[in-house]
């Protein structure tokens, strides 16, 4: 459906009334659409103030913003959602979740929403702003005294707070059902050419991904996880906590009064540490893990608690240590023995090891969560008995899955705090140089532990791919993961050629490029895709003369392509030559020799020419010697071995899930 034919109904008009505005009108529909965003509370008054249209339509065709809306008004109906995408792939699926609530929430009709693929691409985008009209008029918003859009100061139905009667919802729809008074979206010609405009222009804009900032779900763990670190953690120590341990150095520790930024770094160092682990760790291993012991499945209990046990004692004598590093750095107490004394940093350092078990941690987060969340819905036995281990705690209620989030937040913290101290010591300090090498080992950690997240995440898109494709082939026992990481996706134009003399026709396609292959599909509705072929990244030598390529090999073009080449060249064309080995290709029934993949504009060329280049130096990365021959490789933990592994050269931890680093074959 083009734009030109959206003149329609923003609901059913069935028993409805309804007067048709023009975009011309009064203030422009898509700044009214932005103005009732800002009144939801999803786009910032700033933000809503300063940008054009193009600038508000690239910040929501990712579906973030759009689910966060749903969010809102209905608190917890959308799971699932990619708060950061990095991918077509991703942003559809958000896109879709949002249609889904659509129908499902809003008794929206097939005919009603968009296609995601229209929200991504913004070829349809006056129909967006119609099924956001529409959900302004639906009761669920109106009850939160939102005042609908599009609106003139003039009309009768003007919507108001106070004049909410005027658009009750129809009796057989429920508290969900759409209010019959709205307004007809009927844009000019003018706005029509700039709504038809917007495909062309949509990869001009990077988005400041300074509007996430704000953005937080009813059912998101973010917000509520600061809360629990500040309250925990970060809260002052009283008197009487730290006279619990009556020795005079804790009490010559009390009456400390820090007078340069440095001391009050370190103070803070070890007044946060003995927080996370007496109000935190130990709370949660006495008020939580062994009273719930007998109440879970032990399998149900692994999986909630995962190694916090083991947190709970590393960080047990990390704490002693640490404490008498610092009572000795703010000369709290004095050298009465030979012993040698360790320095903050050196605490640190002796420790890296013993930090790596917040990997295995950090990766069980998600299935812990959703463990306690299932159990808590099935089990009422359960529910009841966590409940009470939280109403026994704290007057603040956290979940349990919220404080179970606080060990990660913490491992998180630590090489900030380093850095703040080591920018308050001078460099001929003799401290100095061990800080800096423990800031220095706990970005390590930190960059470990946040690896392995991301490429939790990664599997999980990548799990999501492979299931959307039929058809998928793949080497018996593989799975679409062992072809390493996803770097791009989307639709393109692709000509598959036999010879340097053939032609072949564009088709539309759907690519996902991954560090070793290049997966083609073709795109079918609902976000699944029909498997066409596979393509070796490091067999694909990516040309800049395409005319070299294609000629009948004598150095002149082919004259049923010449003119072919010349658009293609003016339509934004990568074009690849396979280097196939002479066991290779034609023997299985492959005869394709040149790839060509044509795309809209030069944004889109230059983005997949970026990522076809990381992905080749990801697999096949260049070395300096012909003595080596580096293989991509994932590195899995072995009986015995230290893990993680570190890297031969710079002796950091190699990072992630799969494909962590190279082996040398020779």
């Amino acid at each position: 459906m083009t734009v030109a034919t959206l003149n329609w109904c923003l609901v059913d008009f069935r028993d409805g009334r309804h007067e048709r505005i023009h975009m011309s009108e009064g203030t422009e529909v898509w700044r009214e659409c932005m103005r009732w965003m800002r009144d939801v509370g999803v786009l910032d008054k700033a933000f809503v103030e300063g940008v054009s249209m193009m600038e508000f339509c690239s910040a929501i065709r990712d579906g973030v913003i759009l689910c966060r809306l749903v969010d809102v008004l209905l608190p917890g109906v959308i799971e699932g959602v990619t708060l950061k995408p990095s991918s077509q792939f991703s942003c559809l699926k958000n896109i879709t979740h949002f249609v889904d609530a659509c129908k499902t929430h809003f008794s929206m009709r097939d005919e009603d929403v968009f296609e995601p693929i229209e929200m991504y691409n913004l070829s349809n985008f006056l129909k967006v702003l119609n099924v956001l009209s529409m959900m302004s008029y639906s009761e669920i918003a109106l009850r939160h005294g939102l005042v609908p859009f599009p609106r003139r100061a003039d009309s009768p139905g003007t919507h108001t707070p106070s004049s909410r009667s005027s658009f009750t919802g129809s009796s057989n729809g429920g508290d969900f059902a759409p209010s019959r008074h709205y307004r007809v979206i009927s844009p000019t010609e003018t706005e029509e050419a700039i709504y038809q405009a917007l495909p062309d222009r949509v990869d001009d804009f990077a988005l400041d991904e300074k509007i996430y900032d704000t953005l937080h779900y009813q059912n998101s763990k973010d917000e509520s996880e600061e809360k629990v670190y500040d309250v925990i953690v970060k809260k002052a120590l009283s008197e009487s906590e730290f006279d619990r341990a009556g020795d005079p150095a804790t009490a010559r520790y009390l009456k400390f009064n820090p007078v340069s930024k440095r001391d009050h770094v370190i103070k803070e160092i070890l007044d946060t540490e003995q927080n996370y682990v007496e109000k935190g760790l130990n709370m949660i291993s006495k008020r939580f893990h062994s009273p719930l012991t007998n109440v879970l499945k032990e399998e149900d209990h692994r999986v909630i608690f995962m190694n916090i046990s083991e947190l709970w004692a590393f960080h047990s004598s990390f704490y002693a240590q640490l404490r008498e590093a610092v009572f000795h750095t703010l000369g709290i107490t004095g050298r009465s023995d030979e012993r040698p004394r360790h320095s903050v940093g050196d605490v640190f350092l002796l420790n890296k090891h013993k930090f790596t078990l917040y990997g295995p941690y950090c990766l069980g987060l998600e299935d812990s969560r959703s463990k306690i969340l299932q159990l808590e819905k099935t089990d009422a036995s359960v529910r009841q008995r966590i409940m009470e281990c939280c109403a026994a705690l704290n007057a603040q209620q956290f979940k349990l899955q919220d404080l179970l989030c606080l060990p990660m937040q913490r491992v998180l913290k630590y090489h900030l705090l380093l850095r703040e101290l080591l920018k308050d010591t001078s460099v001929n300090h003799p401290d100095y140089r061990s800080l800096e090498s423990a800031r220095a080992a706990m970005e390590d950690v930190n960059a470990y532990v946040n690896e392995l997240k991301r490429d939790m995440e990664m599997k999980a898109t990548v799990d999501e791919i492979e299931r959307s494709i039929t058809d998928l082939q793949m080497p018996h026992e593989w799975r679409l993961i062992d072809y390493g990481r996803e770097h791009k996706d989307g639709e393109v134009k692709l000509a598959e050629l036999t010879s340097p003399s053939s032609s072949a026709k564009f088709k539309p396609r759907y690519c996902f490029l991954f560090d070793k292959v290049l997966i083609v599909c073709k795109t079918n509705r609902s976000n699944t895709y029909t498997y066409k072929g596979a393509y070796i990244v490091t067999e694909l030598k990516q040309e800049r003369d395409v005319s070299s390529v294609i000629s009948n090999g004598n150095g002149t073009l082919n004259a049923a392509l010449g003119g072919t080449i010349r658009k293609l060249a003016a339509n934004h064309t990568l074009t690849f030559t396979r280097m196939l080995g002479p066991n290779n290709g034609e023997s299985n029934g492959d005869t394709v020799k040149i790839l060509q993949m044509s795309f809209k504009n030069e944004n889109q060329k230059q983005a997949w020419a970026d990522a076809f280049r990381t992905a080749r130096e990801n697999s096949s990365p260049p070395v300096g010697t012909s003595q080596h021959h580096a293989h991509f490789s994932t590195f899995k933990e072995k009986s015995g071995d230290e893990w993680p592994p570190c890297c031969a050269v710079c002796h950091n931890y190699l990072k992630g899930m799969f494909f962590q680093g190279y082996k040398c074959d020779r």
